[in-house]
């Protein structure tokens, strides 16, 4: 039986959102590396689908990826398949965020106990940080410093 193997850029193009084509990119070096599927650069180089803005510019642009050749098996195929589901699940960032003014909790738009939870959370995170890096920078220096003794009772 001979192996079939498969380009990335076209694997690219069987995905459902091309937005999330350089995630998929990251994840399969991941799954490579971790011996889940085998893959091989080829020493070319594909643009990738998804487009990309500057906030300061109207123009888009696109980035290159390595081209690989992948050994297509099952094992490639249900993770493939397990991974698109998981590109699907996640939310784009395209979708705009509703500003948190007084307005938009008055109306309904916004939730002011997930958005109060989701700040006590932030603020003891942030806390509990601190406290870990003044531990360790006293660690570090080696406690508090002590006083020197006074000079009692010497005379020059």
């Amino acid at each position: 039986m001979t192996d079939r193997y498969v380009k990335l850029s076209d694997e690219v193009k069987r995905l459902d959102l091309p937005q999330q084509s350089e995630t998929f990119v990251r994840k399969l070096r991941s799954a490579i590396a971790e011996e889940i599927v085998e893959g091989v650069y080829n020493g070319e180089k594909f643009v990738l689908p998804k487009q990309f803005t500057d906030l300061t510019r109207t123009e888009t642009r696109q980035k290159k990826a390595k081209e690989m050749l992948i050994l297509y098996s099952p094992a490639y195929e249900a993770w493939f398949l397990e991974t698109q589901a998981a590109l699907t699940q996640i939310r784009p960032r395209s979708e705009p965020r509703l500003p948190i003014t007084p307005e938009n909790f008055t109306e309904g738009k916004l939730d002011w106990q997930s958005h109060l939870d989701q700040t006590r959370h932030n603020i003891q995170n942030k806390q509990e940080r601190g406290a870990k890096l003044g531990l360790m920078r006293q660690e570090k220096k080696g406690g508090r410093r002590k006083k020197a003794p006074a000079l009692t009772g010497t005379s020059r």
